[in-house]
């Protein structure tokens, strides 16, 4: 997280320059305090009477599972000013508002825009989402289709089951690629390598440099995760290791299996854990090309899951049974659809075991629906207008982190 790198930072003596002088600083130094579960700087006037730093840091702890009452002793910092902190040629910002339009351009290549997206929430229900971005001062990265690191550390209470998701914080892709007729698309190429962190020990994934072990109890904790996930009887185990990447493009459609057979669930969720969430991209297709980068109105969504955590997760079409699987990658993927509540054609993708890393590309999960017996799919006709990549957040009763520690997206 951004306040954990500010403290690296310090520690070997290196001269952070923050942007707006004191105020910013004593800021990021209390949303320190507050993650951390140490007592804040300065008392919160909109606390419910909890007991100052006590009860999990960032996510406050004890949020019920199902009513949807508040928590009480968190305070969302969204009201106060965002934190920056810029280093040489890197700027890291922290964005707690309920929308955000975080635009990170490059002077050659991909340009992408983040954003916390907490729709499903208001400031009243309680909980929140901060969001953590890293960018490079100088708009050039690694390759041109290189996004910054960033993550997501959040807290919710469990919303009503009509609208369970608080927020999907995630990175599109932007500048100009979308939209594009699908007859004119050879890849759709992700590479990721991602986390998902409960009270800061890795679930899934590997746990980054900067946010590394913080404890002797963080380090047990982790040991006993392990340990359940040898000796559980769910399917998933609750520390998932890397998918197959070294997978060709060529092998990854060769190997792609399409069936329409059982209509048997399957039990994919990672279950061994105290949240709901999801990893996700998620697209939206229409045959008009303006209508299909409008995530209300587009007549088809499509979404790709890697993992699908806890037990408020279920797709859209889930009663309806698998519809198909197909394996692309080295992972299996099994396919639901149903319709939701705009009237959209829903198809969501789900990983059968999580995929903290994938590289590859995920192009014959669209192209495969034709395969399909379905009667709504987008067809090479339509147009993909929207594409993005983060993390449905559902329920926590305390503080998690979702990190993406590397990631690019390529269509052409």
């Amino acid at each position: 997280m951004i306040i954990t790198l500010l403290l690296s930072l310090l520690n070997v003596g290196l001269v952070v320059v923050p942007i707006g002088g004191a105020v910013g600083t004593l800021g990021a130094i209390d949303y320190y305090r507050r993650i951390n579960g140490q007592s804040p700087l300065f008392s919160s006037g909109g606390d419910d009477g909890g007991d100052g730093g006590s009860g999990g840091g960032y996510g406050g702890g004890g949020g019920s599972s199902g009513n949807g009452s508040s928590s009480g002793n968190y305070t969302w910092p969204g009201n106060e000013p965002n934190v920056t902190v810029v280093k040489g040629g890197v700027t890291v910002s922290e964005y707690c508002q309920q929308y955000a339009t975080v635009n990170i351009t490059t002077t050659t290549g991909q340009n992408y825009t983040l954003n916390p997206n907490q729709w499903g929430w208001t400031e009243s229900d309680g909980g929140g989402l901060c969001m953590n971005v890293t960018s490079f001062n100088n708009e050039t990265y690694a390759t041109n289709t290189t996004a910054p690191q960033w993550s997501a550390t959040w807290q919710y209470d469990a919303g009503s089951s009509d609208q369970p998701v608080h927020a999907y914080p995630n990175i599109m892709i932007n500048g100009g690629v979308l939209p594009v007729k699908m007859s004119n698309v050879g890849m759709m190429r992700l590479d990721v390598d991602w986390a998902y962190l409960d009270a800061g020990v890795a679930v899934v994934g590997t746990v980054p440099a900067t946010s590394s072990t913080k404890t002797s109890t963080a380090t047990t904790k982790a040991a006993t995760a392990t340990t359940k996930a040898t000796t559980t009887t769910t399917p998933a185990a609750a520390v998932a290791t890397s998918s197959s990447s070294a997978d060709t493009e060529s092998s990854s459609t060769a190997s792609a299996a399409v069936s329409a057979t059982t209509k048997s669930v399957v039990a994919r969720s990672v279950n061994d854990v105290t949240f709901s969430a999801n990893v996700a991209v998620d697209m939206f297709f229409d045959a008009d090309a303006e209508v299909a980068g409008l995530t209300s109105n587009a007549t088809y969504e499509v979404m790709v899951w890697f993992a699908q955590f806890g037990e408020y997760t279920d797709p859209i079409g889930i009663t309806d049974g698998i519809v198909a699987s197909q394996v692309v990658n080295g992972v299996n993927f099994t396919l639901y659809a149903g319709t939701n509540d705009k009237e959209q054609h829903v198809l969501t993708w789900i990983a059968e075991d999580a995929a903290p890393k994938f590289n590859g590309s995920i192009l014959p999960l669209i192209t495969g629906l034709a395969k399909l017996d379905l009667t709504d799919y987008p067809t090479s006709s339509d147009y993909l207008g929207y594409f993005a990549f983060g993390s449905e957040a559902y329920y926590s009763a305390d503080e998690v982190t979702f990190e993406v520690e590397s990631l690019s997206m390529d269509i052409w």
